[in-house]
């Protein structure tokens, strides 16, 4: 192998390990902004708007991190938070005495006591929702007067994630963890459900809830209290498991002890891998926020999925022209460029991969190229998202060979004629002359022959 070969094997090798990194339809591989903020341990985390609140173990305070400008600022917190939770402009932090209420826009602080150790917040129907374990308690708080509009008693299970809450209705997990709880806000009535095994996390939507269990999979259960469907996840994924639901109904959770952001979309499961244990995490509009503790850094896994290349054809126009058509959707909408790539494996260095960008013509992307005349090239086409997200065509292999055509043209001349001189009309004759005795020689062998077959 050449060294100059050699060397641009070592280039493309970095360009095909981040292909088969990139996850085949599900989330973006997870990313890392540049840490322009303080040095903090983060754990905890939410989102307000394009801020992130983080609680910082190493100063045991708040940080409302700008993710534009990346820049910070301190809220100090009479304890360490059991979990933090955002409505509308106020942080609610819970804590053993009870909750300490935020105004992210003024900074005003207050302090609602309560009768015991706060585990579990959740935000819904315009009401910060106290789970207390202790008391067998689930208070719902008015976050602007800190008064108690709805008490509910019920043997609740203690930790984070245990009380969801969605169009009206309250679901919980109840004490033994082996049963969840549906509670209509309005009438106070209640439905419940016995589970096989234990549940750890609960997260309702519309229609539904979703139960993440100690054997490692995710329940749908139906508003009627029926499972409709079961995901079985890696073993230990359900260790401070996180569920979120998005709008289109793609499933994600977030496994702390397997570093793994997972995506549940029908039947399909994908999952990419932070690179140190997760803390905490958030969902925002188009991203899930992670913290890793151990590594002092803050990242998140795109939501969009890669593009996809539905169809993808070469034709030959004329000679060494050539015209590529590729037919390329997007699930987010967010495609950014469609590329052609050519790929001569007979050369070295730079002329060996050539790149045209593709354009948009009737609902489809082209270009047309030229391909070196008697040379194999392979061509694909990779179509690029906002977030990198690579999706790539099949491979066509074209040789385009030169045709060369021969023309046998018979030229008169109309000019002055050649002259002929005394000596070429010497050398015709002297030419002839010599033919002659070779002439009679053969008639008379041809003669003698015929007469010894006649004596015959």
């Amino acid at each position: 192998m050449s060294l100059g070969r050699g060397f641009f094997i070592i280039l493309f090798i970095p360009f095909l390990v981040s292909l088969m990194l990139i996850p085949i339809y599900g989330l973006s591989a997870p990313r890392y902004p540049p840490q322009k903020y303080p040095e903090i341990v983060p754990g905890l985390i939410a989102v307000y708007g394009d801020r992130l609140v983080v609680y910082d173990y190493g100063s045991r305070s708040i940080q409302v991190l700008d993710t534009g400008r990346w820049e910070s600022r301190t809220i100090r917190v009479g304890g360490e938070p059991n979990d933090i939770m955002i409505l509308d402009r106020w942080l609610v932090i819970g804590l053993d005495y009870g909750l300490e209420v935020i105004d992210l826009e003024t900074g005003d602080a207050r302090r609602f006591e309560a009768p015991a150790r706060v585990e579990d917040l959740e935000m819904g129907d315009g009401l910060i929702w106290a789970s207390i374990p202790l008391q067998d308690l689930i208070l719902g708080i008015d976050p602007a007067s800190l008064e108690v509009k709805q008490m509910i008693e019920v043997n609740v299970a203690s930790g984070r994630d245990r009380v969801s809450v969605v169009d009206g209705f309250l679901w919980a997990v109840e004490g033994d963890c082996m049963s969840i709880v549906k509670i209509d806000l309005k009438t106070m009535s209640r439905s419940s459900m016995r589970l096989g095994e234990g549940a750890v996390t609960i997260r309702a939507f519309k229609g539904g809830a979703l139960v993440a269990t100690t054997g490692d999979k995710i329940i749908e259960i139906s508003d009627d209290l029926r499972t409709r469907r079961t995901w079985k996840l890696a073993n230990g994924s359900s260790t401070d498991i996180q569920l979120y639901v998005l709008g289109d109904g793609r499933i994600i959770y977030v496994s702390p002890s397997r570093w793994v952001i997972g995506e549940i979309d029908g039947d399909r499961i994908t999952e990419v891998r932070a690179e140190a244990r997760i803390g905490g995490s958030a969902l925002a509009r188009d991203r899930i926020w992670f913290t890793e503790p151990s590594k002092k850094r803050i990242g998140y896994a795109p939501l969009s999925r890669p593009p996809r290349i539905i169809e993808f054809k070469v034709e030959r126009i004329d000679g060494n022209v050539y015209r590529a058509y590729a037919e390329v959707s997007d699930p987010d909408n967010d495609l950014s460029k469609v590329y052609l790539i050519t790929y001569y494996p007979e050369l070295v260095g730079p002329a060996q991969n050539r790149t045209y960008e593709m354009s948009m013509e009737d609902g489809r992307y082209v270009v047309e190229f030229t391909v070196d005349y008697g040379r194999r090239v392979e061509i694909y086409a990779a179509a690029v998202d906002a977030y990198d997200n690579v999706a790539r065509s099949e491979t066509i292999v074209v040789k385009a060979e030169k045709i060369e055509t021969i023309t046998t043209q018979q030229t008169i001349g109309t000019g002055q004629g050649a002259q002929i001189t005394p000596a070429d009309i010497y050398t015709l004759a002297s030419s002839l002359l010599l033919l002659i005795p070779i002439i009679i020689g053969f008639f008379y062998l041809r003669g003698r022959r015929k007469k010894q077959r006649a004596r015959r």
